[in-house]
């Protein structure tokens, strides 16, 4: 909420117990998200309620317990008014130096740690795939350069992907990987120690936040290939995608297609040269990536085309 932004009506209420309660109104409209603030002071903790006009980030309603020098101690996020759909829960512990945010995420069952100094900025962060901060996913290490540009180095537990262990995301500001989620460039390697390069990306994002990932291999060709260029949506989802046996994205190995359908999703793959006798491929699996059924062509171009707009 912008501090601009006043109340049109205020109220306290004296509580039988010694303590009290401001709640505050707001003006609803498009430009302003908050609609109620309720604050009850105890002696040693705040407990606030703000409820919003329209969605913050999917949240209606947030409530806080708060320490009198307004330190969050806690905070639940709901999709609700009524403060009942729990979207995301957090934990905050304070240091010497530093504060810790635990956070448990409601929706997808997954949990983090995030260590920040007392500028708010971020000193590290685990992501765990439990909800109870025990299966590591990968951990973030944020540099802020003097030029105002941002890095993000990530460290994994086990290989990932192509076969990395630890990337550097380079971003022209943090509001990037805020905003966009997407570095201009990231560097894969193939150790923890950021030293054995194994790929870089190169990263294009459209308006609509789908966007282009271009792949170069550092050492030699990986599964035969130097380079390739992915398309993605803006929900993540793979469209296309063109490998390449050269480094220039020119010596086209093979392209494939994804079609994405309520319990399946069908892939089209077309090679420019033969392989195995056979130009194309339609390939259907499941979410489960069972193979449904595999169908093989020789011939390509537009008839190969129907036929993958035509599966079922």
């Amino acid at each position: 909420m912008a501090e601009e932004v006043k109340p049109i009506k205020t109220e306290r209420i004296d509580n039988p117990d010694g303590t009290y309660t401001i709640n505050e109104w707001y003006k609803t409209g498009k430009e302003i998200a908050i609609s109620y603030l309720s604050n009850t002071f105890l002696n040693e903790e705040i407990h606030s309620t703000v409820i919003y006009n329209k969605p913050l980030q999917g949240w209606k309603c947030i409530k806080r317990i708060m320490t009198p020098e307004t330190k969050i101690l806690k905070a639940d996020y709901y999709s609700d008014i009524k403060c009942q759909k729990l979207l995301q829960q957090e934990e905050y512990i304070y240091n010497q130096d530093a504060y810790i945010v635990k956070l448990k995420e409601y929706t997808d069952s997954t949990s983090m740690i995030t260590t920040y100094n007392y500028k708010d900025k971020i000193i590290c962060r685990e992501h765990y795939d439990d909800m109870d901060w025990k299966n590591l996913s990968f951990t973030e290490k944020p540099i802020y350069c003097e030029n105002g540009k941002f890095e993000n180095w990530v460290v994994y537990p086990s290989i990932e992907g192509e076969g990395f262990l630890s990337c550097i995301g380079y971003y022209d500001s943090e509001e990037d990987l805020i905003n966009k989620g997407f570095p201009k460039i990231k560097k894969c390697y193939k150790d923890k120690d950021f030293q054995n390069l194994l790929m870089t990306s190169y990263y294009t994002v459209n308006k609509d936040l789908s966007y282009i990932e271009k792949v170069i291999y550092a050492n030699g060709p990986h599964n035969n290939h130097l380079s390739f260029i992915q398309y993605f949506d803006k929900y993540n989802n793979i469209k296309c995608v063109y490998y390449y046996f050269d480094n220039n994205f020119y010596n086209l190995d093979f392209s494939a297609k994804t079609k994405y359908q309520k319990k399946t999703y069908i892939n089209f793959i077309e090679y420019k040269q033969a392989n195995n006798g056979f130009y194309t491929l339609l390939l259907k699996y499941d979410y489960d990536k069972n193979l449904i059924y595999k169908k093989q062509y020789k011939f390509k171009g537009i008839l190969a085309h129907i036929l993958f707009w035509l599966a079922r």
